[in-house]
């Protein structure tokens, strides 16, 4: 492996799931009533995927309402919501590693991911770290985002301006810096 490129990374299923679903209601401007029967649902989820029940127990303890989970979908939660990238990351040490964050990013804890990855891969040295205040979880310019009429005309006239300000020079720097018979370092 030559480098990698990372956007938005989650380390941790289960953190960020939870994070995902505050910020979500946060942003919802959720009641702290709701906010409470939202986790206490989560919580009875954790447990049915820690118990590996099957999909019509799920359903059974929904009381019948699935919020559009499917079976396939509770296959594949329960084959992947343990997964933790951290071990994983140690394997890039000393490879490097451009971690691009988002600024308005309700999908993934961005502090939390950027802590991991310096204490996992700051040993190696060849860690650089972008941030895009403006950017969402995708990277799109929140304003754009925000609107469906504005992402397909920007997409259909504009498409590079779909991403955060300096969002692609930056990657095509970090290329560059890492290019064999560059001298410059990462």
């Amino acid at each position: 492996m030559s480098f990698v490129i990372a956007l938005s990374p989650a380390v941790n299923w289960l953190q960020q799931g939870r994070y995902n679903l505050l910020a979500e209601l946060r942003a919802d401007g959720a009641s702290a009533a709701r906010i409470k029967a939202e986790t206490a649902r989560s919580d009875t989820t954790r447990r049915l995927l820690e118990r590996h029940a099957a999909f019509e127990e799920y359903v059974r303890a929904m009381h019948g309402d699935a919020d559009g989970m499917t079976a396939d979908r509770w296959d594949f939660i329960s084959k992947n919501y343990t997964a933790d990238a951290t071990q994983d990351l140690r394997a890039l040490r000393g490879i490097p590693v451009l971690l691009t964050l988002a600024g308005h990013d309700i999908n993934v804890d961005t502090a939390d991911t950027e802590r991991t990855y310096h204490k996992v891969l700051d040993p190696g040295g060849a860690l650089t770290v972008e941030h895009y205040p403006d950017a969402t979880h995708s990277l799109l310019k929140r304003s754009i985002e925000q609107s469906d009429l504005k992402i397909t005309l920007t997409a259909l006239f504009s498409p590079r301006s779909l991403f955060a300000d300096g969002f692609l020079d930056s990657q095509q720097q970090f290329l560059k810096e890492i290019s064999p018979g560059n001298n410059a370092t990462p």
